[in-house]
């Protein structure tokens, strides 16, 4: 995902990331147009907050919720309900959010993709190749998140994948991230009351973060961030597009994908740990989030 800071970035050139720099990354495919990898960093090593410059234009899926420092931009936290977005050299630090440390999965075409699937939402993408993205981040949706993970979990456990549909299958979905951040993009700038709702949205997102699991109510959430809880509820609907209670439960959901990648998970026991009343409510919550029964996308996952 990142490399040393004296590394060179050559443009049109997709760069591997070398164990030696990047200890964290490992590659899960490899072509002449797309790069995919994962990233692993311990909260506690010495070396997460900062990994060094991106090797190349990249856009990541988190597993887990952390909060990204990018230089010369606002903080932001990353989980698995967004989908950041860096360009070639990117320098940033990241603080732990949650125990995980920092886990994600990470996507890089080659320079002329990323400038073409660009280029279909804004001219100026071409003036400036060193920098196609012009935001930190979009949202992701159930769909793209599910398809991803099975690609993902497939090319992980070394089944064969015919190239040709791993690469069309990340650029549909590449496409559809950029359709959805481009439609979200905020305005440049802002007053500063708009800083403050930003703020806002963040340390909420923080939270849910750290306590996606716990039964935190409006009141609980609006006393620790101390705000009013229509003011809470208000603000992260305008920022986010989603209600307080629906970001906590893609949270859980996409927990509950990681839980699923042991050999022989209780399911009953990791609807009761993620916060869910009862395995039937997590059941309905999983199958109207993802479109199957949670037995059915564990089998998938391994499959």
């Amino acid at each position: 995902m990142s490399a040393a800071s004296t590394s060179p970035f050559s443009p049109g050139v997709l760069r591997r990331p070398e164990t030696e720099s990047t200890p964290f990354d490992s590659i899960l495919f490899e072509s002449p147009v797309l790069l995919a990898g994962r990233f692993r960093a311990p909260a506690g090593d010495p070396r997460f907050p900062d990994t060094g410059p991106i090797w190349n234009h990249i856009f990541v899926f988190p597993r887990s919720t952390v909060e990204i420092r990018p230089a010369g931009a606002e903080a932001f936290v990353a989980d698995p309900n967004i989908v950041p977005f860096y360009n070639r050299g990117q320098l940033y630090t990241r603080v732990a959010v949650s125990e995980d440390g920092d886990r994600c999965e990470w996507f890089a075409f080659r320079d002329a993709v990323v400038l073409e699937a660009v280029g279909l939402f804004s001219g100026a993408a071409a003036g400036r190749p060193d920098r196609p993205f012009p935001f930190r981040f979009g949202p992701t949706d159930p769909e793209a998140y599910w398809r991803q993970r099975r690609l993902v979990e497939s090319l992980a456990a070394g089944k064969p994948e015919d190239p040709l549909c791993v690469e069309e299958e990340m650029l549909g979905i590449f496409v559809k991230l950029l359709t959805a951040a481009f439609q979200t993009r905020p305005p440049e700038g802002g007053a500063r009351q708009n800083r403050r709702r930003r703020d806002l949205v963040e340390a909420a997102r923080r939270l849910l973060g750290r306590r996606f699991r716990d039964p935190l109510s409006l009141t609980e959430m609006a006393r620790e961030l101390d705000v009013s809880p229509f003011h809470l509820s208000r603000v992260f609907h305008e920022g986010t597009g989603s209600t307080l209670h629906a970001y906590r439960n893609s949270l859980r959901l996409a927990a509950a994908l990681e839980a699923m990648r042991d050999e022989r998970p209780d399911l009953t026991a990791v609807a009761l740990d993620l916060g869910y009343s009862s395995h039937s409510h997590f059941t309905s919550a999983f199958r109207r989030q993802f479109g199957l029964p949670p037995s059915e996308a564990r089998q998938l996952l391994r499959t």
